[in-house]
């Protein structure tokens, strides 16, 4: 896709706030659908929350701070140039039975250390709770992969597991 979002969709936005009189500075996250037709909007989100940070950030070689202090400073013109791992990025959210309502709690998942032992996968922390058996719930794992299949039946092979049922959900998009 390379630069077609940024090119076609941000780049656009980004100008029609400006002549608007409302310059948009910092983290601007365009949730995309790939159409036939190419890419199409879904969402715009100005907030660097869990979905879009975990898809996103993993692929990153900048580092992330001088970035941020540019844009912060209004001088986005000298911030270093933004280096992407071109490989993809796979998030698996591991979430509590009856999530988002009524969930069940204190279920451990096994397999946290593997995964974050792998060098391609980092997990990332969100309501969990650390017991003295070191198990913790809920966990998203994203792992950067060599290519994506268009159809993921299953979890990657790094994902953690949990025992029992757990409700799964194939890829949204």
């Amino acid at each position: 896709m390379g630069r077609v979002p940024v090119d076609d969709v941000v780049a656009p936005v980004l100008a029609e706030l400006a002549s608007r009189g409302a310059p948009y500075v910092g983290v601007l996250y365009a949730g995309l659908v790939l159409t036939a037709d190419g890419p199409r909007v879904l969402e715009f989100n100005a907030r660097l929350g869990d979905p879009e940070a975990q898809a996103v950030l993993p692929r990153l070689t900048t580092p992330l701070a001088p970035l941020l202090a540019a844009a912060a400073n209004g001088r986005v013109d000298q911030a270093p140039p933004v280096g992407v791992d071109p490989r993809p990025c796979v998030t698996v959210v591991l979430a509590a039975q009856g999530h988002p309502g009524a969930v069940v709690r204190g279920r451990p998942i096994e397999g946290v250390d593997a995964a974050a032992a792998r060098e391609d996968v980092a997990v990332f922390h969100a309501g969990t709770a650390h017991d003295d058996a070191g198990g913790s719930s809920p966990a998203m794992t994203p792992g950067l992969a060599g290519a994506l299949s268009a159809r993921r039946p299953a979890p990657p092979s790094w994902a953690p597991g949990r025992p029992g049922p757990c409700p799964s959900r194939g890829p949204v998009g």
